[in-house]
């Protein structure tokens, strides 16, 4: 084998029964063209027990075997978890991971959810491993294609029930639930739109967000004439949530009888975090 592979790397060649291998890192030396400056040379080591390529679509334990190196490709759509003596890591939608037992103790050779790319800055998040995403990028879209009947005086939840993006599995559609990752500033986008419905002047139409059960107002709009229409409402809101927090949207309208949201043609209620 050829010291120039990468962690974890597997050829053509490989099969299960293929010798482990992984990076050690031999003692540092001196960089001749930087004198005060060190480097280090990776090394590949075999180990004996054979390596096991394991895709999963479905959070998995693995099995302490001696010597035994797992590769682990997330081969589903949403995030799976992956766990090995008593730690539980995050494994994004195409990523992959390395990691070795020893006979006595687990190694996290390499986990490529825990590497940030250009631009991209690091939070710990909750569990045992370090998850690195991107700060600026949409985390969940959703939209509604079932209505939902708002009763008058109720707060009612919006569920987005069609995702759109939902790239780390994070955004519940059977529930309307998203749970945050990371802590961070999310950036909070909704449209609330009912069917055309009898509105007089002074009904109320509102958008709440909840977080972790407590609700916060973040957009309303006092109708300005009494006909039949459609009520219409966007909000935007930036709060900042700790990793495990969970979040819904919740309607609200003050008029004589129940508005349902409006489904058809898609996109008109709506739900996107950043």
């Amino acid at each position: 084998m050829s010291d120039e592979r990468r962690i974890g790397e597997l050829t053509a060649t490989d099969t299960l029964t293929s010798n482990a291998v992984f990076y050690a890192q031999e003692p540092m030396e001196a960089n001749p063209e930087i004198a005060d400056k060190y480097i280090t040379k990776p090394k590949l080591i075999e180990q004996l027990g054979g390596v096991t390529f394991l895709p999963i679509t479905v959070n998995t334990t693995l099995t302490a075997v001696t010597g035994k190196n797992y590769l682990v490709y997330n081969s589903a759509v949403t995030t799976k978890t992956v766990t090995f003596g008593g730690t539980t890591v995050n494994l994004f939608p195409g990523k992959s991971l390395n990691v070795y037992y020893s006979g006595t103790e687990w190694t996290l050779i390499s986990n490529e959810s825990e590497l940030a790319g250009s631009g991209r800055t690091t939070e710990t998040v909750k569990g045992n491993a370090d998850t690195i995403l991107a700060q600026n990028q949409t985390y969940v879209r959703a939209v509604q294609s079932s209505p939902t009947t708002i009763t008058d005086s109720t707060q009612t939840k919006i569920i987005f029930n069609s995702e759109q993006s939902d790239v780390y599995g994070l955004y519940n559609s059977a529930t309307g639930v998203y749970t945050a990752l990371v802590s961070k500033n999310h950036t909070i986008s909704a449209t609330l739109e009912t069917e055309s419905v009898a509105w007089t002047i002074g009904n109320l139409l509102s958008l709440y967000l909840d977080i972790n059960g407590a609700k916060r107002l973040i957009g309303f709009e006092t109708q300005q004439a009494t006909a039949t229409y459609r009520g219409r409402l966007s909000a935007t809101v930036t709060a900042f949530l700790f990793a495990g927090d969970e979040i819904y949207i919740s309607g609200y309208i003050v008029r004589t009888g129940s508005a349902s949201t409006a489904s058809s043609g898609g996109g008109l209620c709506s739900l996107t975090i950043s």
